[in-house]
């Protein structure tokens, strides 16, 4: 499904309800309010799903009187080291018998900035004893493309002006943008929310 055809079918929804992109749903999915029903789903074009295991949902409104749904997410990946001894977080060994520190597919990132950076945290290592949480750059919404407690990803969520995102082969897709911003493509040819210049009277 292209996200144009996504972006459309959002966008005609916005008049009775804000839809979201948020980490209570699956990938692609938007966080949409059922007013009838009063609770909030997961939604795909005409496919609706539950919300993912250890999230809910509450729906309120904005400043126009527009519902939307803040969502609230319990489990999150748990870091190593001493911040817990789960199964899952312990050492990995790879085919060639060496240790590794996530499953196939997945990266190790700091919970914490490293903090001997001097402004380059795009050469920052994991130290043994530091804790850390693997992750999914080509698809984490918080780590898109890289770790970004290194420098070397981005959260879309905190792009500025975004409202409605996602993260796709490493990258970050912007769907729709915040009251006051519209989208648009920068010199690169990267999306991104610009702020609307004010009217002139």
């Amino acid at each position: 499904m292209r996200p144009s055809f996504i972006a459309a079918t959002f966008l005609a929804l916005a008049s009775t309800a804000v839809a979201t992109f948020d980490q209570a749903c699956p990938l692609l999915y938007a966080l949409l309010p059922d007013i009838h029903k009063g609770k909030c789903n997961c939604v795909l074009g005409l496919k609706t799903v539950p919300l993912n295991a250890g999230c809910t949902a509450v729906i309120k409104k904005g400043i126009l009187g527009i519902p939307y749904c803040q969502s609230t997410c319990t489990s999150h990946p748990q870091p190593s080291g001493h911040y817990g001894k789960s199964k899952r977080n312990q050492p990995i060994l790879g085919p060639d018998g060496t240790l590794q520190r996530c499953p196939s597919a997945m990266t190790a990132c700091p919970i914490d900035p490293p903090p001997a950076l001097n402004g380059d945290r795009s050469t920052a290592t994991i130290s043994l004893n530091e804790p850390y949480k693997c992750v999914t750059p080509s698809e984490d919404l918080y780590n898109c493309g890289g770790c970004t407690s290194t420098g070397r990803g981005v959260s879309c969520v905190d792009i500025p002006g975004v409202l409605g995102t996602s993260c796709t082969e490493g990258k970050c897709i912007i769907y729709t943008c915040k009251k006051g911003y519209t989208l648009s493509l920068n010199d690169k040819g990267e999306q991104k929310c610009t702020r609307k210049s004010p009217r002139r009277v």
